[in-house]
């Protein structure tokens, strides 16, 4: 059996296991010395499910550092050292193969020569390599009696309910002789409040509001009253205030606003300007189409020799011709031939050892 490992485990060194294979010819047990990744037989089963199906091995490029599996059908296996620890061998594993759901993985090794390896792993829902809390995310992620972490009494034989009572009786005598006085001043100031309010509310509930009781002056009251409800205002010779400005507004003046009906600027104006951009837009786009059509149409293959002020589609055309039609090469000629096999254009050839050189395309 080997060391336990937390279930959903990541793909580091920890999917790195050690294995002992022994010699099945030895009468004491030693180990079965350089066997080769690809002589490695391998099935593996989780915990509550069916077997695998056969495992390829894949070689260990550095022994004690881990690359994963190219994939869940593959294992990786190497021979630690041949000569020092003969029949140990390092095993990598893919980490599908402890992905949670099972709470045991059983590998099975077999090689010509060797006695079978069963290999049992348990998952587990805990991470023995974290010191904190075992990776258990129900206690806090810190050290006992540091910030965020657990409470632990210092001197020993921490009580809490003695604790508690202690700080609750605190608390009791404390509220009775300074909160209980804060509360009566409250209370008092409460009561207060009540005698100030009328006895009876409007039918809307409200508390009325006597104008004349505010103000001090009966025309002052009747004048507020009139305006208030609707009837008109009530004063004579008084002067309202021009509003002359708006401070963080500016007039809307002049012909640089987007006024409604305004020729220049109004909403006509906008949909002339929004039409000539949607004809311009129409414009581009089908010019834009007519030469993207040009790369989907079927078109016949160029003639003659190629030309160096051909269109970028025919210079496309000619290297397709040039790689799907016959080609013949002797020691001074290359000839391109056409879909009826005849020569369609050539380059003369030489080469003095030293430069081999190619014409310009000219006619055969």
């Amino acid at each position: 059996m080997q060391r336990i490992t937390k279930a959903g485990h990541a793909a580091d060194a920890g999917l790195i296991f050690h294995v002992f294979v022994m010699d099945s010819t030895s009468t004491s047990g030693a180990g079965k010395a350089s066997i080769g990744f690809g002589s490695f037989t391998c099935y593996y089963i989780r915990a509550g499910a069916a077997i695998s199906g056969a495992i390829t091995p894949q070689d260990i490029a550095t022994i004690g550092t881990y690359a994963a599996p190219t994939a869940a059908t593959n294992i990786r296996i190497k021979a630690v050292d041949n000569a020092n620890m003969i029949g140990v061998y390092e095993i990598q594993l893919h980490l599908d193969w402890v992905a949670t759901g099972s709470e045991a993985l059983t590998i099975f090794l077999t090689a010509s020569g060797a006695a079978p390896v069963a290999l049992t792993i348990p998952l587990v829902g805990i991470n023995v390599q974290d010191g904190v809390r075992l990776g258990v995310t129900a206690l806090p992620n810190a050290a006992a009696d540091a910030a965020g972490g657990l409470p632990i009494s210092d001197a020993g034989g921490l009580d809490l309910d003695a604790q508690l009572v202690t700080k609750i009786n605190d608390i009791l005598t404390d509220t009775g002789t300074t909160l209980q006085a804060e509360l009566d001043g409250i209370q008092a100031d409460t009561e207060d409040i009540q005698t100030r309010l009328p006895a009876a509310l409007t039918l809307g509930g409200n508390i009325k509001a006597d104008m004349l009781a505010l103000s001090g002056d009966g025309p002052a009251a009747d004048n507020a009253e009139a305006f208030f409800d609707g009837t008109g205002y009530a004063g004579t010779n008084n002067v309202i205030p021009t509003v002359m400005t708006l401070t963080g507004h500016t007039p809307q003046t002049g012909d640089g606003y987007a006024i409604v009906n305004h020729g220049t600027h109004g909403n006509a104006a906008l949909k002339t300007l929004i039409d000539a951009i949607d004809d311009f837009i129409d414009t581009e786009v089908a010019a834009v189409k007519a030469v993207t059509d040009l790369l989907i149409a079927s078109d016949a293959e160029p003639t003659g020799v190629p030309a160096a002020t051909a269109t970028p589609l025919v210079k496309l055309a000619w290297l397709f011709k040039a790689l799907i039609r016959r080609v013949e090469v002797t020691a001074t000629k290359k000839k391109f031939f056409n879909a009826a096999d005849a020569a369609e254009w050539e380059k003369d050839l030489s080469d003095d050892g030293t430069t081999y050189t190619e014409t310009t395309a000219n006619a055969p």
